[in-house]
């Protein structure tokens, strides 16, 4: 509950626009749930396709090379199989390592498979070590990846992910070190 008021002042206190836009995104955000399909793509078991979902991701494979129509209908949030070896499981790490910042670059980058980055990266990661996520788009021209984007970041998720945009694209190295330097800004924005 605690946590749900936290996002809602994050909304809130956020760019007016979208808390005045909230029920279009939550609209479009139900849509894009209702395409995902309950446990596929859970445990990493393959996906076989037939017919006319076939056709759409061959399609998909050949505009984005990648499978983006198979990316959109499975959860953000799947299971996976640890693939780490058994000895490799049993290694007990020190609890005073230092904290991390994950810096996630993207330009066009699907939905779907951003969003799920983002969401395996906090369920995956022990939360004492994880400091931030900042997510540095490197002038994407998408529309999802716009205002709806933002609204999903700061109704989604915690202040420990953050979103930062770039005026011109900037490649990936520059891209790196604005979000590096968000970091240890300890706030992020627009450069």
């Amino acid at each position: 509950m605690a946590e749900d008021l936290s996002l809602t002042r994050r909304i809130f206190s956020g760019p007016d626009h979208l808390w005045r836009r909230r029920k279009i995104y939550e609209a479009l955000l139900d849509i894009v749930s209702s395409n995902v399909i309950p446990g596929l793509g859970v445990g990493c078991v393959p996906v076989i396709l037939e017919g006319e979902e076939l056709l759409k991701a061959e399609a998909s494979m050949k505009k984005e090379a990648f499978n983006l129509y198979l990316s959109n209908r499975i959860s953000l949030t799947r299971n996976l199989v640890d693939p780490r070896n058994p000895l490799c499981k049993k290694i007990k790490y020190d609890q005073d390592l230092p904290t991390a910042s994950v810096i996630v670059i993207f330009t066009n980058e699907g939905w779907s498979t951003l969003l799920r980055t983002i969401h395996s990266v906090l369920n995956r990661s022990p939360e004492r070590f994880l400091k931030e996520v900042i997510l540095v788009d490197d002038f994407s021209d998408q529309e999802e990846l716009g205002e709806k984007l933002e609204y999903y970041v700061r109704s989604r998720f915690t202040e420990k992910v953050q979103l930062m945009r770039i005026s011109e694209r900037s490649g990936l190295v520059r891209t790196r070190l604005v979000g590096s330097k968000g970091r240890h800004r300890g706030r992020s924005g627009v450069p």
